[in-house]
């Protein structure tokens, strides 16, 4: 449900997982989210909780309008503005799946130039530090 109405439908993109849920897909972290994050063009308030079928939802509204062509983009740099609080792997390990995943959904750095000016500059230092200016394609 929360999946329809916040992130896709119809072949459209409104949005992406984010925070502790995303972290957890990518592996970088084994603690399960309580709630489930989103962030959409769907959200009505910058951050607020819904409650869908039982199911918490922390519901963030998207800085830039997402689509199918940057929603991994947006999720890469979110995940990235917060990326302290949710490793639970040593820094080696998380640089090597956050390059996997760099490479996997073929992100690249003229997409990433197009956003970043959107989200804080330590995500530049991020990037640095881990290198991973040499894997976007």
């Amino acid at each position: 449900m929360a999946r329809y109405k916040y992130i896709s439908r119809n072949g459209r993109v409104d949005g992406y997982y984010s925070g502790y849920t995303f972290a957890n897909q990518l592996g970088v972290t084994t603690q399960v989210p309580y709630m489930v994050e989103i962030v959409s063009n769907n959200a009505s308030a910058r951050v607020r909780e819904v409650n869908l079928h039982g199911r918490r939802v922390l519901l963030r509204k998207a800085r830039v309008l997402v689509t199918k062509e940057n929603y991994r983009i947006l999720q890469f740099l979110d995940f990235l503005k917060d990326i302290d609080q949710y490793a639970d792997e040593n820094d080696k390990i998380l640089s090597d799946r956050i390059r996997k995943y760099v490479v996997d959904v073929q992100i690249k750095k003229t997409e990433i130039d197009c956003y970043i000016k959107q989200y804080p500059d330590r995500i530049y230092r991020y990037i640095y530090e881990m290198r991973l200016y040499d894997v976007f394609a």
